[in-house]
């Protein structure tokens, strides 16, 4: 159980954290973008940008109308009343979010019940932020270097799912117990064990597809549940900067990808 919150934990602060170990990495331009934090230069970069696309586009209209006057006029086919509406209604049809996507998809309880591989991790946004996914693309490598450098590899562990909700993690030739409730209309999940005699939960979704099992930890909870475990780091810098970070904008997900035994 403690390696689940340390892998959640380490893609969380991998994502939030501001990367200065490279030239090539520059996560904090995308955090600053983030918060709205856009330098005044970008603003006029993008307001030149805009007023040019504009100017194309009314170019593009003006010759548009000018083709469409010198075409012989053709009477259009009536179309049907039903058909209109239906056009209508699938224009006004909202987009769906990530959540309903992952509860349209849900695997079912008996499909999660067996023994998983760990394959891989990395971190995902389900949020609205239109600059999320920026984001995390140039996240998504520094956290993989991280989650190795704190001695988590493919195969290093394994999950076993059972029926009646209880699981077991193994490593090599330890075993933690634990407790898991899936429900399988909104693919949600509570993963709930002990740690140094302290109760725990993190809270995430679930994800199936091609027999990979994706679980997805809310990172909020998992840096919760490591700080009810360890206080002490309450009062670090960096474990506060995440806090505050995953605080202004919640939906960032911490995934481990399994692949079945």
């Amino acid at each position: 159980m403690r390696k689940v919150v340390h892998l959640a934990v380490v893609v969380a602060v991998a994502v939030m954290l501001p990367a200065t170990a490279s030239a090539q990495f520059d996560l904090s331009r995308a955090l600053g973008a983030f918060f709205g934090a856009i330098t005044k230069t970008e603003q006029t970069e993008k307001k030149e940008q805009a007023e040019q696309a504009e100017q194309a586009e009314q170019t593009k209209e003006q010759t548009k109308e000018q083709t469409e006057q010198t075409k012989p006029q053709t009477q259009r086919p009536q179309q049907n009343p039903f058909e209109m509406l239906q056009q209508l209604q699938q224009q006004q049809q909202p987009q769906k979010s990530p959540f309903e996507i992952l509860a349209e998809n849900a695997p079912s309880a008996r499909l999660l019940q067996g023994s998983w591989l760990y394959s891989d991790a990395g971190a995902e946004y389900l949020g609205v932020n239109p600059l999320a996914d920026m984001a995390i693309a140039q996240a998504e490598q520094y956290a993989k270097s991280r989650i190795v450098a704190a001695g988590i590899k493919p195969g290093s562990f394994s999950v076993t799912l059972r029926r009646n909700g209880t699981g077991t993690i193994t490593f090599g030739e330890r075993t933690l117990s634990g407790r898991y409730v899936y429900n399988a209309e909104n693919a949600t999940i509570i993963i709930s064990g002990t740690i140094n005699n302290v109760a725990v939960s993190v809270s995430g979704y679930v994800r199936y597809a091609d027999g990979n099992l994706d679980i997805l930890v809310e990172a909020t909870s998992a840096l919760d549940a490591l700080l009810k475990v360890y206080p002490e780091l309450a009062t670090d810098q960096t474990v506060q900067m995440v806090s505050g970070m995953l605080s202004s904008f919640p939906g960032v997900y911490a995934k481990a990808t399994f692949s079945q035994m």
